[in-house]
């Protein structure tokens, strides 16, 4: 097993701000999959377009994906963490 190594960094506000906005929506991404596997909830598939401009559909290869399984019945509900990650598609 490879050894973990850390080094200090400095980082800004804005930074740190990000960071933590990034893993609170991991925590909340995991509670919601969590909550619809006890419900009962089978998890198709899930959909990320990873530091992509929200300005073109077509760049986004996750919102691609996502309605391609949408046109072919992959899934009935869309769960996203909240409604202006799809609204503006």
């Amino acid at each position: 097993m490879a050894k973990r190594r850390s080094a200090p960094v400095s980082l800004s506000d804005e930074d740190c701000t990000r960071i933590e906005r990034i893993r609170t929506s991991r925590q909340s991404l995991a509670e919601h999959v969590r909550r619809a596997e006890r419900d009962g909830w089978k998890i198709a598939g899930c959909y990320k377009n990873p530091a992509i401009s929200g300005d073109s559909v077509i760049r986004r290869s996750g919102i691609q994906e996502l309605l391609e399984d949408s046109q072919q019945g992959q899934f009935r509900v869309l769960v996203a963490e909240t409604f202006d990650r799809v609204s503006r598609h």
